[in-house]
């Protein structure tokens, strides 16, 4: 029976039951059984997971990439800065001693067996040591080890170095001193003549090889 209000028919009371709204929903509106739609969810959820550690895993591929780079760039940039401080210091780098001249009494330069062995080491950071090995017929030091390190600076214009000797074994000396010596290097810069201009050397000049 239709209940009607001024003309208009008014439907009857929707009677709830326990689980009437869960049945209507699943009965009219959607075609799948409840048990299939959580089915669903759970697909999806994985689906959703695996898609979310395939973008992790990409993130993390991305920044290894990133990180390699910022790594090769750094050291390249530090190589590339080193080269220029050894390009700006000529001396930079291990020297062996490759021969000795000295002014005969004519005056004329000669090669003189004074030294058998010596090694000359320049740093980038300003300090150097050197050694010598005196021959073993040498008047005054035969087969003598001599040697002193320190600080150093040089002067391109004037071209002399200064050997600033903090620690000496030369003759039992043990005071700080200055070695000054005059330089000049080969056009390929595979050699570096030292001339000291300390009066026991005038005239003595000491050419070093660079070793590779």
């Amino acid at each position: 029976m239709v209940n009607r209000v001024k003309g208009k028919p008014i439907m009857p009371p929707f009677k709830r039951t326990g689980s009437s709204f869960l049945s209507l929903t699943n009965t009219h509106i959607y075609p799948y059984h409840q048990n299939e739609i959580f089915k669903m969810s759970a697909t999806i959820k994985y689906l959703l997971i695996a898609v979310g550690v395939i973008v992790l895993m990409l993130i993390g591929i991305l920044m290894n990439t990133q990180v390699s780079n910022w790594n090769e760039a750094r050291k390249a940039a530090a190589a590339e800065y080193e080269e220029t401080r050894t390009i700006s210091n000529p001396f930079v780098g291990s020297w062996l001693l490759d021969y000795v001249k000295q002014l005969d009494s004519t005056g004329i330069a000669q090669v003189a067996q004074v030294f058998k062995t010596g090694l000359i080491i320049y740093s980038a950071d300003g300090y150097m040591s050197a050694i010598l090995t005196y021959v073993e017929n040498h008047s005054e030091y035969p087969g003598l080890d001599v040697g002193y390190c320190g600080k150093y600076n040089f002067n391109l214009e004037a071209s002399y170095v200064n050997h600033l000797r903090d620690v000496i074994a030369i003759n039992n000396e043990t005071e700080n001193q200055i070695f000054i010596r005059d330089y000049h290097f080969s056009d390929d810069g595979n050699y570096l003549t030292l001339s000291p201009r300390e009066d026991k050397w005038k005239g003595t000049s000491l050419t070093w090889k660079k070793v590779e």
